[in-house]
C-alpha cells in the first residue's frame, strides 16, 4: 500500500456517504510511533511512498499528519 493524503481520505469518506452501501471509516493511529518532522517537510512529501502494512489489518487509506506537543513537531501515521 502507498501513502495518500488526508484530503484524499476525507474525499473518499464523503463520497462513501452518498453511495448505497457506503461505510464511514473513522481515522485512527496506525502505530504509536513519533517520527521526526524536519523543517520544510510537508505531509504531501510522503504521498506515493510504499508502506508495509501489518498483517491482518484491513486498511483503505494511510497518511501522515503533522502534530506538535511540548517536545516539538512530529509526524503521526494515521489510517482508516
Amino acid at each position: 500500500m502507498k501513502f495518500t493524503t488526508k484530503r484524499k481520505y476525507e474525499t473518499a469518506v464523503l463520497d462513501s456517504l452518498f453511495t448505497s452501501g457506503g461505510t464511514l471509516s473513522l481515522p485512527r493511529k496506525y502505530d504509536c510511533g513519533r517520527y521526526q518532522w524536519n523543517e520544510g517537510t510537508k505531509a504531501a512529501d510522503f504521498e506515493g511512498k510504499e508502506v508495509k502494512i501489518l498483517s491482518g489489518l484491513k486498511l483503505t487509506h494511510i497518511w501522515v499528519e503533522r502534530r506538535q506537543d511540548r517536545h516539538g513537531p512530529f509526524a503521526q501515521i494515521m489510517c482508516a
